[in-house]
């Protein structure tokens, strides 16, 4: 229907669902960005566009297309903000991290996870993948800046749990401890 019907809308947001549902993020953020593209800005509904840019930085985040989901996510993100609900948001606000932490975007990462913490308080939401995937962003930001005992005790604190990512498991082998000498910059 798509292919029949290029210029409408409505294919290109079902179609973009699908491929978010099958993991073929390539496919979900063309038809985004297509979905974007017909849909008149004026009759567009705020949910569906909200929605459809947090599908088009979770394809950047996983086609590993750092900088132009960071950018996505800077353009749009107070609009975002205004428009989903919490529970929302935090999904959006887990992928920018991601993908800020990704750029080596310290500072930024920092101010979000401040966000994204704070939501998690004031709603008293527990332990869960999402606060895990942001606490690995902000131990990977810090590892690739340098800040060694940071990105450990984040760490530290993802391996306490026994059912944690196996990412986790792969930072713990793969990155240098800090040591008396970490703290210097040569």
């Amino acid at each position: 229907m798509a292919k029949q019907y290029p210029h409408e809308a409505q294919p290109q947001y079902v179609l973009m669902q699908l491929y978010n549902e099958k993991s073929n993020y390539k496919a979900m953020n063309i038809a985004a960005q297509q979905y974007l593209k017909n849909k008149p800005e004026f009759i567009i509904d705020n949910f569906d566009k909200a929605k459809t840019l947090y599908l088009i930085i979770k394809s950047h985040y996983y086609l590993m297309e750092f900088s132009d989901g960071k950018e996505t996510f800077q353009k749009h993100d107070n609009w975002v903000q205004s428009i989903m609900e919490p529970n929302d948001y935090v999904l959006w606000l887990k992928f920018g991290i991601e993908l800020l932490a990704e750029n080596g975007a310290i500072n930024e990462v920092d101010k979000y996870v401040k966000v994204f913490n704070g939501i998690y308080a004031q709603h008293d939401w527990g332990y869960d993948d999402d606060v895990e995937s942001v606490k690995l962003a902000e131990a990977h930001v810090n590892y690739k800046t340098g800040n060694l005992k940071k990105a450990h005790s984040l760490l530290d604190e993802v391996l306490s749990y026994s059912d944690h990512s196996p990412l986790a498991d792969e930072y713990k082998r793969t990155w240098k401890k800090p040591g008396f000498f970490s703290g210097f910059k040569f």
